[in-house]
């Protein structure tokens, strides 16, 4: 006689919210990584018209491979289409939120004042490249800016 078997569909819970350095630690745990990182350090290392010597990541002052490794993983990040458009959005957005209240803060004298837009422009670039930095190497924002 055959058996008789139930199938049981249930409901599955929303899939929980991805940490803020899931990313990188996904970048990092790749077999490649400290490979790049390797090459790009020794790469640094090298004088200009010689061959590139790969150095050993351990031998390596924990500033330098600090900063390589975060700039390795922007320019991994920067391979990914959607992660660099989100990037680009956002830092669009904060470039509008920043220039808005500019607009909204400053006074008429202020507004006319070289120094003063200049100043500004200073700030507002630095946010921008900031936040798109972190969006692009960190994804999603949990903090409102």
């Amino acid at each position: 006689m055959p058996t008789t078997t139930i199938v049981a569909f249930t409901a599955v819970a929303k899939q929980p919210p991805i940490p803020l350095r899931s990313r990188p630690a996904r970048l990092r745990a790749l077999p490649q990584f400290t490979s790049i990182v390797a090459w790009l350090v020794s790469a640094i290392l090298q004088h200009r018209g010689q061959d590139v010597q790969i150095v050993s990541i351990d031998s390596l002052a924990p500033a330098l491979r600090d900063q390589v490794e975060e700039e390795t993983l922007r320019t991994l990040a920067t391979l990914d289409p959607i992660a660099e458009s989100v990037a680009r959005r956002r830092a669009h957005q904060t470039a509008a939120e920043q220039l808005a209240q500019v607009l909204a803060v400053g006074t008429d004298t202020e507004l006319r004042d070289p120094e003063y837009l200049e100043d500004r422009s200073r700030v507002m670039a630095d946010l921008i490249l900031g936040r798109y930095r972190q969006q692009l190497i960190y994804g999603g924002s949990t903090e409102s800016n």
